[in-house]
């Protein structure tokens, strides 16, 4: 529903002409069109500007737009009209994402999952950082998730878990993570 109390129902977009590179894109449910190009998420409602967020990395679910700049991540909802709200109003401090991070989002919670190497470099953990929601409040999780690995090759969001699948550092094969997201 948007602000006003209406349904919002996915809606198909007209192509839209940028007057801009956009290095990523991305729609939300009610068809506001998220641009990430050179640390700026630019939103575009039927081709025309309604805001731009400083942020390197966005990721959509439905309608809430996950913005990750530097130290802070903050949750934007697009009501369907205008620019999108942000909601909470505070952020969530943040870890800088590691070259080669994952981010997968859900309109309750945003997972940023990358490997540590070790000193020597030898072999890594894989970590994950969990922002969420709390009674309206931002929450941040930090696991350790596996040991050994080099890296993620693949990551989904489905029915509420996460999984994650990634190489050990010894090439013996492969691993597995399936956890509660939401």
């Amino acid at each position: 529903m948007n602000a006003k109390g209406r349904e919002i129902s996915p809606r198909r977009t007209a192509p839209v002409s940028l007057s801009q590179p956009c290095g990523q894109a991305q729609l939300t449910s009610s068809g506001l069109l998220v641009c990430t190009q050179d640390g700026r998420v630019n939103l575009l409602r039927e081709g025309q500007p309604v805001a731009s967020l400083p942020g390197f990395h966005a990721r959509v679910a439905g309608n809430v737009i996950w913005v990750h700049h530097g130290a802070t991540v903050s949750r934007w909802v697009d009501y369907g009209e205008g620019a999108p709200a942000k909601y909470p109003a505070t952020e969530w401090e943040a870890e800088t994402p590691e070259p080669g991070a994952v981010l997968l989002a859900s309109e309750q919670g945003l997972v940023q999952l990358y490997v540590r190497e070790t000193v020597d470099g030898s072999s890594g953990a894989g970590e994950l950082m969990r922002y969420a929601l709390s009674e309206g409040r931002p929450v941040t999780f930090n696991t350790q998730l596996v040991q050994n690995v080099t890296g993620v090759v693949a990551a989904s969001v489905e029915e509420g878990n996460a999984a994650f699948v990634g190489w050990k550092t010894d090439n013996t094969g492969g691993l597995a993570c399936r956890m509660p997201f939401d």
